[in-house]
């Protein structure tokens, strides 16, 4: 990957948790040899005290003891995270003359800037020296606008190789519906679960599956979050046994198995950062159909061809949605053929891995 002899620090979430972010991360490691990076996580521990200490203790160390020519990071998007994780990574960047790459994974970040009140010269001081970043579509370029000197790289996100060479079984029954995420409030979750329960009472050929794992945001927290969706779940389960299932965490084979085996991905998100969902992409790679919302950026990559968008909050929408793709066998099978397609185009991890790695190490060209 690198022809360079360059060495670079690597800083931001990996997995778990499982998020588009933390995978995105990973898939670049993980590409990149021992000798060529220093690696920090910022979620080595479940606990976030532990998180911080450590990030910012082996930051400093690599800084003081270790040789390194770029630094790779993931940006934050409010001010504990800025303060907790980029700051200190970003003043010794800046006083030691360290050239920076940051990739935006989120939608927010020009919001937390110009709302960053007491601590936005603190945030300009240290982005003024962030030479490079990365964004997920043409539409995020101006999250940085306000740095004018900033050179900004537009590099698509990926589903992992594994999507590629899958061969396991593989049966589109054309009325399975998933919903595959964080089950936070501002994804959509309890939304989903009010047009499940219209789907189910008014189509008796529909099956849902959900997976994922509660979580908090800044609406619901994570114990909250998971009460409201047992409560939910289990309502619906006794109302129409063997058409609604909970799966839990789905990972590695089983998660890909368990997106070929669908045929509508439901992502009804309104969270606050949602940018560019991986979780998307691999449902088009595993030739599902899409139903997401009129949210940030999700109308730039789910087009009339991908799937139906509908109004965020609106469970009446995601009902009328998923009947008029289920009603439609020949449309529905037509967009899931044209998201393998288009998935395996313009989403797989070779390009990826290319694109950023021409930007880390400016050894291959930019896609």
């Amino acid at each position: 990957m690198n022809e360079t002899g360059m060495r670079v620090l690597i800083l931001g979430p990996f997995p778990p948790p499982f998020h588009g972010q933390s995978i995105a991360l990973s898939i670049i490691e993980s590409c990149i040899a021992d000798k060529e990076k220093l690696v920090v996580s910022t979620t080595w521990s479940r606990f976030k005290l532990m998180n911080i200490l450590y990030s910012n203790g082996l930051v400093l160390f690599f800084f003081l003891f270790s040789r390194f020519d770029y630094i790779y990071f993931t940006s934050t998007r409010n001010k504990t995270g800025f303060l907790t994780k980029d700051l200190l990574l970003l003043l010794l960047a800046r006083w030691h003359k360290k050239r920076v790459i940051n990739h935006l994974h989120g939608a927010n970040f020009k919001s937390f800037y110009r709302n960053a009140g007491f601590i936005h010269p603190l945030v300009k001081y240290c982005f003024d020296n962030v030479q490079t970043s990365i964004v997920l579509m043409e539409q995020m370029i101006d999250e940085f606008s306000d740095f004018p000197e900033m050179k900004i790289h537009v590099v698509r996100n990926c589903y992992v190789r594994e999507f590629d060479d899958f061969n396991g079984p593989v049966m589109k029954t054309g009325n399975r519906i998933v919903f595959m995420s964080n089950l936070m409030k501002s994804k959509g979750i309890m939304e989903f679960l009010d047009a499940a329960e219209q789907l189910l009472r008014i189509h008796s050929g529909v099956i849902i599956d959900i997976a994922g794992l509660p979580y908090q945001d800044d609406y619901a927290g994570r114990k909250e979050m998971a009460r409201d969706f047992d409560r939910n779940f289990k309502r619906l389960k006794s109302l129409y046994p063997g058409r609604i299932y909970y799966h839990g965490l789905k990972k590695g084979y089983e998660k890909l198995k368990f997106l070929f085996n669908s045929d509508i991905f439901v992502m009804p998100s309104w969270h606050p950062s949602e940018a560019f969902p991986l979780t998307i992409i691999e449902a088009m790679r595993a030739g599902n159909a899409i139903i997401t919302t009129n949210h940030n950026f999700l109308p730039s990559i789910v087009k009339p061809e991908n799937g139906i968008i509908v109004e965020p909050q609106c469970a009446e929408e995601l009902t009328k949605a998923v009947i008029t793709l289920v009603s439609d066998q020949d449309r529905l099978k037509m967009i899931q053929a044209y998201n393998r397609s288009y998935a395996r185009e313009h989403y797989n991890q070779d390009l990826y891995v290319k694109s950023v790695s021409g930007i880390i190490f400016k050894n291959s060209s930019v896609i």
